[in-house]
């Protein structure tokens, strides 16, 4: 259940509803457990109950609260993330707005090397027609002895190429103890792993970012089922973090010999039907392999994605970290595995399906 109060609603008016509902859950004879939220335009109380026993309380009861705006039953174990609570959700990222009309692409290496390729590496994916720049300077790694990233030195390249691109910067956040390093150096997107995608200790230290500008990108894990994924989504929202994205990569399967994992751009659709945020989708990692990437990437806006994260590098064939999979970012109309021919064919498949739909989603 989500109590939504009304606009202007006091710290008085949540204690007043709080209070209205525990006395009704006492003389209902069930538990409730609540937990007030400040909304996207208005404050909520969300409660949950076990099983049926929400139902049991008398909703009229807490419609008589002057401060109530309205109430609104949600079956789903998740509640702010819920269609039944909101249809659809915007984000701000970086200074633009993610969830609406236009594709977003993120695009960059998956690591930053060095100061000279992160800055190449901007001005490529700019000229690609990207709206973000991604690099991961702290890379988690399958073996400890491949590539580790830069740290904070990767951190300080990424947002000086960032500030030469003028592109907003997307990185991933492996640490809570290192969020006051990314608040240093103004990350505009935090990116939380596959790895650490049910990181809950993360999850909840990233609720430092309410009331910033800041955006959090979710990956799913390597076996996480969407259920999973939407309520690793739910810590963020009810801790406040409105700017919430989901980015689907690829799920770990049975026959990997074509692919790196199984790709789970079907997914997409379902989570359009059932929650209210923004869906990316990483071809990259999904496949693989940079041969792959135009048509995984069709695939997922094909199904309603909102955006892209695709892996591109000046120097591929020598890159410390996923070359294989990454996408040349130097400018060429020609070449079909380049980063301009892929956002370029991308775009127009998603302007003609929101033409014949109507809308993203």
């Amino acid at each position: 259940m989500i109590v939504q109060l009304k606009k202007g609603a006091t710290q008085e008016d949540i204690k007043r509803t709080v209070e209205r509902l525990i006395q009704l859950a006492d003389e209902a004879g069930i538990e409730v457990h609540y937990h007030t939220v400040q909304g996207e335009e208005l404050p909520v109380v969300a409660v949950k109950a076990a099983g049926a026993d929400i139902a049991k309380i008398q909703e009229e009861r807490l419609r008589q609260l002057d401060c109530v705006e309205d109430i609104k039953r949600i079956a789903e174990p998740y509640k702010l993330a819920s269609r039944s609570y909101l249809d659809r959700r915007i984000v701000k990222a970086g200074g633009m707005e993610v969830g609406g009309n236009r594709l977003c692409i993120i695009a960059g290496p998956c690591a930053v090397e060095s100061e000279g390729q992160i800055m190449k590496a901007a001005r490529d994916v700019k000229a690609a027609g990207a709206d973000m720049l991604r690099g991961g300077a702290y890379k988690p790694r399958t073996s400890p002895y491949s590539f580790q990233g830069l740290q904070e030195e990767g951190l300080r390249f990424l947002r000086q190429a960032g500030d030469a691109s003028g592109l907003p910067i997307v990185t991933e956040i492996t640490d809570p103890r290192n969020i006051d390093k990314y608040q240093k150096h103004r990350v505009d997107v935090y990116q939380v792993g596959a790895r650490n995608c049910q990181n809950y200790d993360l999850l909840k230290a990233l609720t430092e970012l309410k009331g910033t500008a800041a955006a959090v990108l979710l990956k799913r894990g390597m076996a996480t089922t969407l259920e999973e994924l939407i309520n690793a989504a739910e810590y963020l929202l009810a801790g406040n973090v409105h700017n919430v994205m989901i980015c689907l990569r690829g799920i770990k399967g049975i026959d990997l010999k074509y692919t790196r994992n199984s790709i789970d751009t079907g997914d997409i659709s379902v989570l359009v039907q059932n929650c209210n945020i923004p869906i990316i989708y990483d071809p990259s990692h999904a496949c693989g392999k940079r041969s792959l990437v135009l048509e995984t990437s069709l695939g997922a806006v094909g199904h309603g994605a909102n955006g892209l994260m695709i892996e591109a590098h000046p120097d591929p064939e020598n890159a410390l970290s996923d070359g294989h999979q990454s996408l040349y970012s130097a400018k060429d109309p020609e070449n079909p595995m380049g980063l301009f021919r892929v956002i370029e064919d991308v775009r127009k498949y998603y302007d003609f399906r929101l033409k014949i739909t109507g809308t993203n989603g």
